[in-house]
């Protein structure tokens, strides 16, 4: 029976095993795989908590150590059937079934078990059994608690770390947009320039095509002109000697334009030397530059530069294409009158064969050209009463032909001059444009740095976080103990550029410290509370008292720059004071001197030796490199 209510213990059902209770088979029966009991109760008056007239307690068990319970046929779990009859008097450990040798066990059992006894049979057992399984669901309650309170606090831990990242991720989106969005307004901004540029060079460059249309046809037009007295120059022999007389000048016209050429091109060669040198100095300039905003100022000042010398290029590059198309319609005339002549010449040169071999003879020698010219010039004067007997069309065509070989002449120089000077203008051109987009490269990439260096400067990065909560205690109340504050030593300085890294390196820590104007509140404040700063703050009153916390002697002596005052101006290697290169309010001016007066900038290192070792301590030096020679001797040295 107590094996069918539960009993776990083999030793006290008087075996070795559960298997024990199964039937192992005898000579006339085989054995069985499991032992099944069933326990069947009276439940008319409703004492077991099922609304059956009668409750069958079913106890299943197999070889295999496998077991079930199952309450009216239906499988159930054991503490089902124990919280079943609890309080019943019928659970294992009851009274109502007792094994044998342990009635007198249970007459001699203490007050302690005779309580369970009796509170099994009063019925109120089972309120203990739940009394003890629900404080042991609280325990594993609590042990889940304090479970789920870690994983509470990592996951918060995590989620402030999502959190920054989020926030720096949609930052760095913003920022993306937004250089994306300036960077397309820019090539926007170019291409609609670039745009209206094509249309006017497309504009002008259809109504230069015009033209030469209309030269073309009045070159035709002359030229047939030319044609119908093609028969009268023949008969001129003196033509040919002025056509040889026009040729020679027209040589010495090109070597004269070929000259101007290689003069023109080595003042482009010096020009580009020039704008190289320029640029080693713009590089130069932006290296020794350490300070974003004046690399800013200068970049917008190259940029305005390069803009207006781009429109001076412009301008030109604009005069140069008309001169050229000037100079093109006066070539297109040129050689139409040149073709024409060549067409004289040969007809010259045929019917005067012998002058023509003689002219070449005279051209390949310079001696011969002297003597064919006196011989010429001979020859012009016996042709000068044919010449006169001409027709006075004759004469004009000839005077024409004079002023259009002049034309040649001067439009060939001009040619060679303009596209020389087109070819330096375009080169230029490229140059600008080049030198244009790295400008502006580099103002979009200083822009950036700008706007980067102004949210760290908003944020105070690189000053210790009590440096920060006074500040903004500063901001927040501007009545409380920290009313006389007046800012960041280093923000009320104004130094330039070159010098402001040595400046920084002579007040140390202190460029860090904050200014304070007198005020007894703050001593009193941080009397009481300097345990509860964030961090590390240094305090600087602009009086030498410093509001009482040295002694009288000792302010007179800072007063006083705390020793006779050294002036080293004017010996080698000095530059100057360290306070003199700052640039303050006047009211900031005393502090200045106060905390700089025995500092100076000197070359090298070797003269900051030298002059300590002859006017002993008391002096700082600063060399141009970054070095600190202290008044107690301490070097320190480095980049």
């Amino acid at each position: 029976m107590k094996w069918v209510l539960g009993e776990q213990s083999v030793k006290s059902l008087r075996g070795k095993e559960m298997a024990d209770v199964i039937f192992n088979g005898s000579g006339t029966r085989r054995g069985i795989n499991c032992a099944e009991v069933t326990l069947t109760f009276d439940n008319t008056n409703n004492l077991l908590d099922i609304d059956t007239p009668e409750v069958h307690i079913t106890r299943r068990v197999y070889r295999s150590g496998e077991g079930e319970y199952l309450i009216n046929r239906n499988p159930c779990r054991l503490r089902d059937i124990r919280d079943l009859l609890s309080g019943t008097g019928m659970g294992t450990q009851a009274y109502s079934v007792i094994e044998q040798g342990k009635v007198d066990g249970l007459l001699q059992s203490s007050p302690r078990e005779r309580r369970l006894i009796f509170e099994e049979a009063a019925g109120i057992s089972r309120f203990r059994t739940r009394k003890i399984e629900s404080l042991r669901r609280l325990d594993r309650v609590e042990q889940n608690l304090l479970r789920l309170s870690d994983i509470v606090d990592e996951v918060d831990n995590r989620l402030r770390n999502v959190r920054l990242q989020a926030g720096k991720a949609r930052r760095y989106k913003q920022y993306t947009d937004r250089l994306q969005e300036l960077r397309t307004q820019v090539g926007l901004v170019d291409w609609r320039r670039l745009s209206e540029r094509l249309a006017v060079f497309d504009e002008e460059l259809r109504s230069l095509t015009e033209q030469r249309d209309g030269t073309l046809a009045a070159a035709e037009s002359s030229e047939a002109q030319l044609l119908e007295t093609d028969s009268q120059v023949n008969q001129l022999d003196d033509s040919i000697r002025k056509s040889e007389s026009r040729i020679t000048e027209n040589r010495e016209q090109i070597a004269a334009s070929e000259a101007t050429i290689d003069h023109q091109r080595t003042s482009s060669r010096d020009l580009q030397t020039e704008i190289s040198r320029h640029r080693r100095q713009l590089l130069t300039m932006n290296a020794r530059a350490g300070d974003l905003q004046q690399q800013l100022r200068e970049t917008k000042q190259a940029v305005e530069n390069a803009e207006r010398q781009h429109k001076v290029i412009a301008q030109r590059l604009a005069e140069g294409e008309r001169a050229l198309s000037d100079v093109m319609a006066s070539l297109d005339r040129i050689r139409g009158q040149s073709e024409q002549r060549r067409r004289a010449h040969m007809d010259q040169m045929r019917s005067a064969s012998v002058l023509g071999n003689r002219i070449s003879a005279l051209e390949s020698q310079v001696d011969a050209a002297a003597e064919t010219r006196q011989r010429s010039r001979k020859r012009m004067d016996e042709l000068d009463g044919q010449i006169t007997s001409l027709t006075s069309g004759l004469q004009e065509l000839r005077q024409q032909r004079d002023v259009l070989a002049q034309k040649a002449d001067d439009c060939r120089g001009l040619l060679s001059a303009a596209t020389g000077m087109l070819d330096q203008l375009q080169r230029q051109l490229e140059s600008s444009k080049r030198e244009l987009g790295e400008l502006r490269q580099r103002h979009s990439g200083a822009a950036e740095k700008a706007a980067v260096l102004e949210e760290l400067h908003r944020k105070h990065e690189g000053l210790s976080s009590g440096v920060k909560e006074v500040l903004a205690e500063t901001q927040n109340n501007p009545q409380g103990p920290f009313a006389g504050v007046q800012g960041l030593l280093a923000d009320l300085f104004n130094v330039s550029v070159e010098v402001a890294p040595l400046v920084e390196v002579a007040l140390g820590s202190a460029a860090q410290h904050l200014v304070v104007a007198g005020d007894n509140r703050l001593v009193e404040h941080v009397k009481t509370q300097s345990r509860n700063f964030s961090g590390r703050v240094g305090f600087i009153w602009l009086d030498s008292h410093g509001m009482g916390l040295i002694g009288e002697s000792l302010a007179n002596e800072l007063a006083n720059g705390g020793s006779a005052d050294v002036n080293l101006e004017g010996r080698p290697g000095v530059l100057g004071r360290a306070d003199h290169f700052v640039d303050t309010q006047p009211r900031f001016a005393p502090l200045a001197e106060r905390l700089l007066r025995h500092t100076w900038i000197v070359e090298k290192l070797e003269h900051a030796v030298d002059l300590a070792s002859q006017i002993g301590p008391r002096q700082r030096f600063v060399t141009l490199a970054g070095e600190l020679l202290d008044a107690d001797g301490t070097l320190v040295v480095g980049p």
